[in-house]
C-alpha cells in the first residue's frame, strides 16, 4: 500500500476477520521498490490496484512462488 494511512487500516481490517496471519501488508511503492517484505517466490499471489500496473508486474514475478503463484490486478477507472 502507497499510503501508509491505509496500510495501518488494511493490517487490522484483515487482523478482524481472522486472515491476518495469511496476508503480507506492506506500506511502499511497488512500481518503483517493489516488495521487499516478502521473499524471491515466497507469496502465493499478489494484489495490485493501480494507475499502472505494469509497472510493478515484474516485481510481483520475483516474490509469486513458481509455477502455483497469482497475480490479480484491479483496473481502476478514472473518469
Amino acid at each position: 500500500e502507497f499510503h501508509a494511512e491505509r496500510a495501518r487500516e488494511a493490517r487490522q481490517d484483515f487482523d478482524e476477520v481472522g486472515v491476518g496471519h495469511l496476508v503480507t501488508v506492506q506500506h511502499a511503492d511497488a512500481c518503483a521498490d517493489g516488495f521487499s517484505a516478502i521473499g524471491r517466490g515466497a507469496a502465493d499471489a499478489v494484489f495490485l490496484d493501480l494507475p499502472a500496473p505494469w509497472l510493478a508486474v515484474r516485481h510481483a514475478h520475483r516474490v509469486l512462488r513458481p509455477g502455483v503463484g497469482r497475480l490479480c490486478s484491479f483496473s481502476p477507472c478514472i473518469e
